[in-house]
């Protein structure tokens, strides 16, 4: 499709919503920040079953606002 001026309005709306006080901030949930893998070296073990859970409510839109992931526990 064509961009229009409102499709910019939109898109800027859409973003001011996600980054106000009933926006969703943060990262994505670890649980081993210096995992180590043969062959790959250095990286970061992924929650799985929290990252599942997390993004299945973002894109249902049921997660409640506020700031998420390993960095918001600690």
């Amino acid at each position: 499709g064509k961009t229009t001026p409102l499709t910019l309005v939109n898109m800027a709306l859409a973003f001011k919503d996600a980054t106000g006080s009933k926006g969703i901030s943060g990262s994505v949930y670890w649980s081993n920040p210096d995992y180590y893998m043969d062959g790959v070296g250095s990286s970061v073990l992924l929650d799985d079953a929290k990252n599942t859970e997390l993004f299945s409510q973002l894109a249902a839109g049921t997660h409640a606002a506020g700031t998420v992931g390993t960095l918001a526990e600690s």
